[in-house]
């Protein structure tokens, strides 16, 4: 059984409001803009695009994503969008030989534009969510209020090597 676009929202909904309202009060902003061209599926043998195209922009906790789909085929722009929650876990402070944190990146939310997950058939490309995410190295950028950050973000089996910049106003 599939179940409707409204549905998912709401409980998409319901997740990013709880998952904000548990979020830590800052004295700063945070920007960012983080890519990614080049994907690797480890268990998917039915995909037909590796090539990712993946641009996010983040402001606080809410991050949105452009991406060419794994699905990607003549005739099909394979376009997806994704709107969620991100939030940059400390995995045991910094690694100070470099001046930077290891982290990892969590995601959730809800995306737009495949025709099959899951295992489920989405020809109409309704909503439907997503958790992704993964381990990220980041260092501030001296004389600034910038952050570099890079790592391997996580969609189900597909690893995108990832990159970006983190700015606090």
């Amino acid at each position: 059984m599939k179940l409707d676009s409204t549905f998912w929202l709401l409980v998409i909904f319901a997740l990013l409001t709880a998952t904000a309202s548990c979020a830590p009060a800052r004295a700063e902003t945070t920007v960012g803009i983080m890519a990614g061209h080049w994907g690797h599926h480890w268990l998917s043998d039915d995909i037909t695009n590796e090539k990712h195209n993946l641009i996010c922009l983040r402001v606080e906790y809410v991050q949105g994503c452009s991406f060419d789909n794994s699905y990607k085929q003549p005739g099909f722009s394979g376009e997806s969008y994704s709107l969620g929650l991100v939030h940059d876990f400390e995995l045991g402070g910094s690694v100070n030989q470099w001046r930077g944190d290891v982290v990892l990146k969590a995601s959730i939310g809800a995306t737009y534009g495949y025709t099959t997950f899951a295992g489920h058939d989405w020809s109409d490309k309704d909503v439907h969510p997503y958790i992704a995410g993964g381990p990220f190295y980041q260092q501030p950028i001296d004389g600034t209020s910038a952050t570099w950050e890079a790592g391997i973000l996580q969609f189900g089996d597909d690893s995108v090597p990832s990159a970006g910049i983190l700015w606090a106003f």
